[in-house]
């Protein structure tokens, strides 16, 4: 995790660009709209994520197995009640735990 835990902290996931460079003579590639995964493994996950701003994008709980892709945008924040069982992914990185079973915080990703 980036920065110290401290109690009721907000964590900030930078999204990595991985998007390719164009050579002279190429036309930009236009941008791809980046996406968040969350995939609850394990157990159930209780999940809500909103925009930076506070706007609801989900509230639900995850079955073993089951996903939900959502985009990006300016950025997402997300709450777990089991951040062990939920695996976020970034575009095509490889999913990730968001947390340990005790990290309750908001966890924010960012473009």
């Amino acid at each position: 995790m980036l920065g110290l835990p401290q109690l009721l902290s907000r964590r900030s996931l930078p999204v990595v660009d991985r998007s390719p460079v164009p050579t002279v003579g190429q036309r930009p590639l236009p941008a791809i709209l980046a996406t968040l995964r969350l995939e609850a493994r394990g157990g159930q996950s209780w999940v809500r994520v909103e925009r930076l701003e506070g706007e609801k994008v989900l509230d639900t709980i995850l079955e073993p197995g089951q996903s939900r892709e959502l985009a990006l945008g300016s950025g997402l924040k997300i709450r777990s009640g089991r951040p062990d069982l939920l695996y976020v992914a970034v575009g095509t990185s490889r999913p990730q735990p968001i947390g340990g079973v005790s990290d309750l915080d908001w966890y924010e990703f960012r473009p």
